[in-house]
């Protein structure tokens, strides 16, 4: 049984398929794809319970399919990358429903406290397979780089 399922989304193939190897190796199951019309499809066919979503991609922009996805299911965990550090554009995508923003390039480790805290959110905090643990969040404390646009 998996810890989660993950849907990545980014054009840059290349951090898909190191992001979903690293997802994978941790228990989780991952799907993958690489603009925001492919985002939308997976979405409905995979119901994953986080999105790892960049921002800029083609056809269909990071933030339209994060709108889209919300008017569907206000509840799933939608994490943003973007190579973009505006906080002003990361406060509206917070707005719009992002549970978080992670500025490229970021700390794995960083990453994976994000996705292993919103899968606990979503669950609640006594579900026996979170995977986060006081080790997840004493590696991430105190690094910049990671977390919402107010850090």
């Amino acid at each position: 049984m998996s810890l989660g399922k993950l849907l990545i989304v980014d054009d840059d193939k290349d951090l898909v398929n190191v992001l979903a190897d690293r997802f994978r190796s941790q228990g989780y199951a991952v799907a993958t794809g690489y603009d925001g019309d492919e985002a939308l499809s997976l979405f409905k066919r995979e119901r994953p319970d986080i999105l790892l979503l960049d921002i800029r991609m083609p056809r269909l922009d990071g933030v339209a399919v994060l709108r889209s996805i919300r008017k569907v299911d206000p509840k799933v965990g939608i994490v943003i990358m973007s190579g973009d550090a505006d906080s002003g554009q990361a406060r509206m995508i917070i707005e719009d429903g992002a549970c978080d923003f992670v500025v490229k390039p970021f700390d794995p480790e960083f990453l994976d406290l994000a996705v292993a805290s919103h899968l606990l959110v979503r669950r609640g905090p006594h579900d026996d397979k979170s995977p986060l643990d006081s080790r997840a969040i004493s590696r991430a404390a105190g690094r910049p780089g990671f977390g919402s646009p107010h850090a």
